[in-house]
């Protein structure tokens, strides 16, 4: 598993566990932690990538995660 793999995997698995111990009946919603999962990482890369520090980067990435929860 590559880095770029670890990562999104772990905004994966942070999702997940928020969701099955606040949101029960999210948890089998596989397209929509896929799809919120692909938002914050793909957020993360690219505010890495033009020069945000890791925690900012890590910080909004969690915001899209989480939003509308």
């Amino acid at each position: 598993m590559g880095r770029a793999d670890s990562s999104r995997t772990h905004f994966e698995d942070i999702l997940t566990n928020v969701l099955k111990v606040y949101y029960p009946e999210i948890p089998d919603n596989k397209p929509f932690i896929e799809d919120r999962t692909g938002e914050a990482y793909d957020l993360y890369i690219e505010l890495i990538n033009t020069g945000t520090s890791p925690h900012a980067a890590y910080e909004l990435a969690l915001k899209v995660l989480f939003d509308s929860l």
